[in-house]
């Protein structure tokens, strides 16, 4: 190649790189920025603590009663529905505490795929917890879908949130455990 093609080439890049730079840039199209997610336990439940709840319900699709239970206020659980009785704190807090600790894996924006991508149009489980806030009681409801691809997690969506979440399959199996297997009753003393 000669020196006077290699120097008209690199005429032409120098000339076409100007060209992109010099170009005024047409502004993007603005659309509302979806909220930044925070990955912690804030974003899903809002801070709760298991101080904080007061009720806790784990129902199945075909379930609409399922089962729940209450805690009294000398800080006992008692399971309600069906009636069964008090039950071992110690067993519902941890199997509670794993949903309320649990971070979600990742937000995804509510426009990335339809509910049904994510078994939520007809959700496997239904979990609500129901924390005393100040001077009321306010009830968060989660809808949890199928698993994910990998099974490592679940798809999760709270009502009133439009975002998917992925929360592990530790944090969301601690829950549904409860259903599976619930804690037994509490036998009353004989006395």
């Amino acid at each position: 190649m000669s020196w006077r093609m290699t120097a008209g080439l690199l005429v032409i890049l120098v000339a076409l790189l100007a060209y992109v730079l010099l170009q005024p840039s047409e502004p993007e199209e603005q659309s509302e920025p979806l909220p930044t997610p925070t990955l912690d336990v804030a974003t899903l439940l809002r801070g709760v603590a298991i101080n904080d709840v007061v009720r806790l319900e784990v129902r199945t699709y075909d379930s609409s009663e399922g089962l729940v239970w209450e805690r009294l206020g000398d800080g006992e659980w008692r399971q309600t529905v069906p009636p069964a009785g008090t039950v071992v704190s110690e067993t519902l807090s941890t199997g509670l505490s794993g949903l309320l600790a649990g971070r979600p894996d990742a937000v995804l924006p509510p426009d990335a795929n339809p509910r049904q991508a994510y078994g939520l149009d007809v959700p496997d489980y239904t979990v609500v917890v129901a924390a005393q806030r100040v001077e009321k009681v306010v009830r968060y409801t989660l809808e949890i879908g199928h698993e994910t691809p990998t099974g490592d997690g679940y798809y999760v969506q709270r009502t009133g949130d439009d975002r998917i979440y992925v929360l592990s399959r530790s944090a969301v199996d601690r829950v549904l455990s409860l259903y599976a297997e619930p804690p037994e009753p509490i036998e009353a003393d004989g006395s």
